[in-house]
């Protein structure tokens, strides 16, 4: 019999890649976004807050400690329920957990939304790669994860465009307004994963599901 690999591998690259780059770098674009949004404002946030320098710091920084304990949890469940729900749930939960911290009143307040933010930017990263590495072929496996993860300079590119047009000062921009605008791109990004990233085939393949993996590579060969 045939390795899943060499199946892959026979069916090439095309449309179907395009997609898992468009629905792996959407997200991708909303974590870049955010996240130079939070840079930008940090200063208005820290204003009202009453948050001083360590503040600052620590409204930043407690995202990425947050992103490191989502990455080890994401990992583990990834195995065990699939590469597609977990990626779900992280979309989900970084338009959730953003659009929530617009309601912080105090310091502490922020900062636990933003542990929360970080968790949800985490849980995206290793389902993400291993759907990459799960549904390309051989030859083209890191290009794929890089290209999606490209976007993320993208997001925070036009991001840093939008607010420069819009001639914000950062020190009095109006960020909770901003926070939940830019949150809602996440809206958008849920829709497109729901609708277009498929389970892993190595993960399908593993847990002995002939017909979704079947599916799958019908639906890779059509858009190839």
């Amino acid at each position: 019999a045939r390795r899943l690999d060499d199946v892959i591998d026979e069916l090439g690259v095309g449309g179907a890649q395009a997609v898992l780059i468009l629905c792996g770098g959407s997200m991708f674009m909303l974590t870049g976004s955010l996240t130079m949004l939070f840079s930008l404002a940090n200063e208005a946030i820290a204003a009202e807050l009453a948050a001083g320098v360590s503040g600052k710091g620590a409204l930043l920084a407690v995202m990425f400690v947050g992103k490191l304990v989502g990455n080890l949890f994401s990992g583990l469940l990834s195995d065990r329920v699939g590469r597609r729900l977990p990626f779900l749930l992280s979309v989900a939960g970084v338009t959730l957990t953003a659009a929530g911290s617009a309601t912080a009143r105090s310091l502490p307040q922020m900062l636990a939304w933003r542990a929360a933010i970080g968790v949800c930017f985490g849980f995206s990263v290793p389902p993400w790669n291993a759907i990459a590495g799960e549904m390309a072929p051989s030859h083209t496996r890191v290009e794929v994860a890089a290209m999606s993860m490209a976007l993320f300079s993208v997001g925070a590119g036009c991001t840093a465009g939008a607010l420069e047009f819009l001639r914000l000062r950062p020190e009095t921009m109006p960020w909770r307004e901003l926070t939940v605008g830019f949150a809602l791109q996440g809206v958008v990004v849920l829709a497109l994963t729901c609708a277009g990233l498929p389970e892993s085939l190595r993960y399908l393949d593993y847990r002995g599901s002939r017909d979704r993996a079947l599916a799958t590579l019908r639906w890779v060969r059509s858009l190839n």
